[in-house]
């Protein structure tokens, strides 16, 4: 279970390939990942999204520093 307070990494991208074609991919390099601190759990209690703020974002990707994004625990990775 990933905890409020902790550190993570963005693993998976959104990529809209046409109007009906969203998908997520791999991010390869570590230096594009996004860092960010969770700070809150979303609908369902402990079950729900987390919702991460960004530490050190990536605009390119559509998760800029300072924003908020709310994620499931399979998108992203814990750093410490």
């Amino acid at each position: 279970m990933i905890e409020i307070g902790t550190l993570v990494r963005l693993k998976f991208k959104s990529v809209r390939y046409s109007q009906y074609d969203l998908r997520s991919e791999k991010i390869e390099h570590d230096n594009d990942k996004p860092v960010g601190m969770v700070v809150d759990r979303g609908y369902n209690g402990m079950n729900g999204d987390l919702i991460v703020k960004w530490i050190k974002g990536n605009a390119e990707i559509g998760h800029p520093t300072g924003s908020v994004s709310y994620l499931g625990k399979y998108s992203i990775e814990v750093i410490a």
